[in-house]
């Protein structure tokens, strides 16, 4: 007769209990996210480069981090295909895709600070676009490249958040960025060890559609959009990043070991992939840069097909092998 505790190993390792604890763990570390995110957002608004960095860094950084754990492993050449990390890419523009437009329609609530027709939309979102769909129509390149692209979108970034003059530089809520963060890096790490389990891909969609909401009530609906729109057009860059460093990490250790000869740089297949989160990128700043400058009725329909493209976006990327 089995013993207890051999009952209790066999119970514990099984694949469904397994199933069940990835879950837990990435509901937990989900709604960690969100409350740390909401304390955030009440600590660290405050007028001047914490306001900007919290709307272009910090809250981004919540929606894109977890991400980082559904890239697919990189080859032992090196090489690798972006079509096989399609969701990592595009979570998060879909999740902002779905939230910016409610944000726009329902203003009872979050109109102050409003989204004006003076307020432009940053240069930075439809240039990264504009890069993601040129790396799209490449279709393969070297690792290198992605690497490089990582940089010119991160210095986008950089050049919001850097000191300008006569601003406040500082305030409460460093610690909170570290528990938010931290709580981020956990979903992550749940996230790359869940091998294709929907129900934690699910759990980084609420996350990167609730921070844009949340943000809308507490800080206003020009900061959330901003927010938004910023956490888009980071996510695809920040995961090329991650894909070209890995490449790059594998390749050198395979040569430094003598177990694989790398002739040349390692090539990424499948960069047409690049094309849906470039779309996403510049559809939404589409929505943003439009809303302000039409009639309401036309902004409204503007504001539902995307909704609605968002939401079919999604559906049809739950629905791939």
């Amino acid at each position: 007769m089995r013993s207890l505790a051999a009952v209790g190993r066999s119970t514990y390792h099984s694949p469904r209990m397994e199933s069940i604890l990835t879950l837990a763990a990435a509901v937990a570390l989900g709604l960690g996210t969100l409350v740390a995110a909401n304390q955030l957002m009440r600590a660290a608004d405050h007028p001047g480069r914490p306001r900007r960095v919290l709307a272009s860094l910090w809250l981004p950084l919540c929606m894109v981090i977890p991400t980082v754990g559904l890239v697919a492993p990189i080859g032992v050449s090196g090489s690798g295909s972006l079509v096989d990390s399609l969701d990592a890419l595009l979570i998060v523009p879909l999740g902002v895709l779905v939230a910016v437009p409610p944000i726009l329609l329902f203003r009872s609530r979050w109109s102050h600070p409003d989204w004006h027709a003076d307020d432009h939309v940053p240069l930075a979102w439809p240039a990264i676009g504009t890069m993601l769909l040129l790396l799209a129509v490449a279709g393969s390149g070297p690792q290198f490249l992605l690497i490089v692209a990582c940089a010119a979108g991160l210095v986008f970034v950089w050049a919001e958040t850097v000191p300008r003059m006569y601003e406040g530089h500082g305030g409460p809520g460093a610690g909170w960025v570290l528990v938010c963060l931290g709580a981020a890096t956990g979903l992550a790490v749940v996230a790359r060890r869940a091998d294709d389990h929907v129900a934690v891909r699910v759990v980084i969609l609420a996350v990167s559609v609730l921070i844009p909401l949340l943000a809308a009530r507490r800080l206003g609906r020009r900061t959330a959009i901003l927010a938004g729109g910023w956490a888009a057009a980071l996510a695809p860059v920040a995961m090329i990043g991650v894909i070209g460093q890995d490449g790059l990490r594998v390749a050198i250790q395979a040569a430094l070991g003598g177990a694989y000869a790398v002739v040349g740089y390692p090539y990424v297949d499948g960069m047409e992939a690049l094309a849906a989160p470039g779309a996403a990128v510049l559809i939404l700043s589409g929505i943003i840069a439009g809303w302000s400058r039409t009639p309401i009725g036309r902004g409204r329909v503007v504001a539902s097909v995307g909704w609605l493209a968002g939401i079919a976006s999604i559906v049809v990327l739950a629905t791939l092998p």
